[in-house]
């Protein structure tokens, strides 16, 4: 049994889950034998200038057996992810929770988290994901938790970056999820011309292979794609809370989401652009400000004695440790082949002052901090 490393920076431990039920099961024939009802993949095109958000990507139902089908160009008009021609797009069926009752909990038997790691917690949900070659998820940091990852198949490319790389990394808000902070630099074909400061970063780079476990501290941000030389990847993951240091964050991120509701009802701004999907449940519920409300005064009356202890971390040691740092390597050497350096006329690049300009700049972490300081010392 390995022990949750203890770490400031990204590490990984090289075919640690190889003998894992998953690694060696999970091909999209067993996957579709497991999984009856369809998952939600959202697409994407392969090339392209600008970055792709979520909540403007197409999303389509599919089943494995259609994916599968899809991948290997032998899709017929019948599939919904037809329309989408492989060489072009790309399909991500992400953030699939594992939870009890879904249709993926049954495959949470191939997996060996406690074995491997001693977690025992059974409010711990993994997470699920299935995707073809090419596929990504918009460069981010979690708001709060760290990040176990296991590689179940196929072979995915993370570039990390420290946390105090984000005013090089153009952070936002914007569209809007609880627990996640955006760039706004599109990390398939950065811009240097439109982001000249992400150039200073100081990228982390790794590729994961299946049975590779990653682990991935709290505020390191990450951008991860499927690489070209694999045309299915599956990987699953575990986010932990360390609640000594998460309640308050989460106190933070509660208020940044009443913040967001209450300006955004006051806008004429696209909510559906501007609000994930679950953020847009909620937000049409109508009892958010109630919601949100009792959720910031419980997370404020939060004491050290509420705190529980979930899991044990220990620190990784250089020598004799199957966990090795990720490599830290420089921005050219990691996005070599696809970054645009010609410059556009300067009238495109004229910053505008709007709504949306407003709303991302009451968003940001150091407003709602002093907000949540200014809470704390008066009512607790």
């Amino acid at each position: 049994m390995s022990e949750i490393p203890l770490s400031d920076v990204p590490v990984v431990a090289k075919g640690m889950c190889a003998s894992w039920p998953a690694c060696k099961l999970w091909n999209l024939d067993y996957l579709d034998s497991k999984l009856d009802c369809p998952l939600k993949f959202r697409l994407g095109k392969r090339a392209v200038r600008n970055i792709q958000w979520e909540t403007k990507c197409p999303v389509v139902f599919a089943s494995v057996s259609q994916f599968r089908d899809w991948t290997s160009g032998c899709a017929d008009q019948r599939n919904p992810l037809s329309p989408y021609h492989f060489e072009s797009w790309w399909a991500y069926a992400d953030y699939i929770h594992m939870t009890p009752g879904s249709d993926v909990e049954n495959l949470k038997t191939d997996l060996e988290f406690p074995q491997t790691f001693g977690i025992v917690d059974p409010s711990l949900i993994p997470t699920f994901w299935l995707a073809s070659s090419g596929a990504y998820s918009i460069c981010h940091y979690d708001t709060y938790g760290i990040n176990l990852v296991v590689q179940v198949s196929g072979q995915k490319k993370w570039t990390l970056f420290p946390s105090f790389d984000e005013p090089n990394l153009y952070s936002t808000r914007l569209p809007f999820e609880e627990s996640t902070v955006f760039s706004q630099v599109n990390f398939p074909e950065p811009d240097l011309s439109k982001y000249p400061l992400v150039f200073k970063t100081s990228p982390h780079c790794v590729l994961l292979n299946p049975g590779d476990v990653l682990f991935v501290p709290r505020g390191w941000w990450h951008f991860v794609q499927s690489t070209e030389l694999s045309t299915v990847t599956c990987s699953v993951n575990l986010w932990l809370d360390e609640p000594e240091l998460d309640d308050s964050c989460r106190l933070r991120e509660a208020l940044t989401q009443f913040a967001a509701f209450s300006l955004l009802s006051n806008t004429n701004l696209d909510k559906n652009e501007l609000l994930h999907s679950d953020e847009n449940d909620l937000y049409n519920s109508g009892d958010w400000s109630s919601v949100l409300l009792q959720n910031i005064k419980d997370l404020a009356g939060k004491t050290q004695s509420d705190i529980p202890t979930r899991f044990e971390r220990k620190k990784v040691k250089r020598s004799n440790s199957l966990w090795s740092p990720v490599i830290k390597c420089k921005f050219e050497e990691c996005f070599s082949d696809s970054v645009h350096t010609q410059k556009e006329p300067k009238s495109k690049r004229t910053k505008v002052l709007d709504n949306k300009a407003i709303l991302n700049a009451f968003l940001k972490a150091d407003v709602l901090d002093l907000v949540a300081r200014h809470l704390e010392r008066q009512f607790f």
